[in-house]
């Protein structure tokens, strides 16, 4: 089974919150309905969709902004999404730039390829603060040191929610 391209042009998200809450509004930018259903139905998208049998692939990015300037983001929110989906935002012309980028998976760079990876993903949001949300004793070693290498290379502030050896111990330096 195979889901049909999905031809929708970029748009800055679909509204969540019905009422904006003290000026702030909640937008949802991925997945589509299109690769929602895709990884639902373990079925690839024509196109540059995500993996089938990935349910990482849907995971959904949000973004935080203010009513006054609903195109500029405070916050992006990277939950889970895969390298290829965020691929999939930056050639569909998706705007991701944020004050605070969470990045995704926790900083892994598992899934990055050489067309698109942590050095693609930073140079895209272009974050003020990248925040990594790891645990000190985390059996994964995240974050990755290449991705706070290419957040730090983009002048990004790195902050982790505990101390990790990647983040504050033995920071990644910038050639």
């Amino acid at each position: 089974k195979v889901c049909p391209e999905d031809t929708a042009e970029p748009t800055s998200g679909k509204a969540l919150i019905p009422d904006p809450f003290g000026g702030f509004q909640l937008y949802c930018v991925y997945p589509t309905e299109i690769e929602a259903a895709a990884v639902a139905q373990a079925a690839p998208v024509l196109g540059t969709g995500p993996e089938p049998n990935n349910p990482n692939a849907a995971s959904a990015v949000l973004r935080l902004s203010r009513t006054s300037a609903p195109d500029a983001s405070i916050a992006l929110l990277g939950g889970d999404l895969t390298f290829r989906g965020w691929k999939r935002l930056t050639e569909r012309g998706g705007n991701l730039r944020a004050e605070v980028v969470i990045v995704p998976h926790h900083g892994s760079a598992k899934g990055a390829t050489s067309g698109f990876g942590p050095s693609e993903l930073a140079r895209a949001s272009e974050p003020e603060h990248a925040l990594f949300s790891v645990g000190t004793s985390n059996t994964y070693d995240h974050p990755a040191p290449e991705m706070v290498k290419a957040f730090r290379q983009v002048g990004s502030i790195v902050q982790c929610t505990q101390m990790t050896p990647q983040c504050h111990v033995a920071p990644v330096s910038i050639p």
